[in-house]
C-alpha cells in the first residue's frame, strides 16, 4: 500500500495506471496528491490526460487551464499531456 501522502509514489503509480488505461484509479491518485500539494501542476496534466481518455471534456479542459493558471504555459501543458498519452 503505497502512503497517501508520498506524492512521487502516487504520481508514478498514476501514470503506470494510464500507460495501462486505468484511467480511474490514475484520477482517484491525482485527486490524492491535489490533496497533499494543490501547487503541483504535472498533478493536474496527468488527471487531464485520464479525463481526456475517458471523454470527459470538461473535466480535461479545468484541469489543463489550471496547470496553466499554475505557471505551466499552455503550449507545455499540451505537450506534456501529448508525451502522458502516447506512452502507452
Amino acid at each position: 500500500m503505497i502512503d497517501p501522502e508520498n506524492i512521487n509514489a502516487l504520481i508514478n503509480r498514476a501514470l503506470v495506471c494510464t500507460a495501462l488505461s486505468q484511467y480511474e484509479p490514475a484520477i482517484s491518485d491525482m485527486n490524492l496528491v491535489v490533496g497533499v500539494d494543490p501547487s503541483y501542476a504535472k498533478t493536474y496534466l496527468i488527471r487531464a490526460s485520464a479525463h481526456s481518455k475517458l471523454g470527459m471534456e470538461a473535466q480535461y479542459l479545468a484541469n489543463l487551464n489550471h496547470a496553466v493558471s499554475l505557471g505551466m504555459g499552455r503550449a507545455a501543458a499540451e505537450l506534456n499531456i501529448g508525451s502522458i498519452a502516447s506512452s502507452h
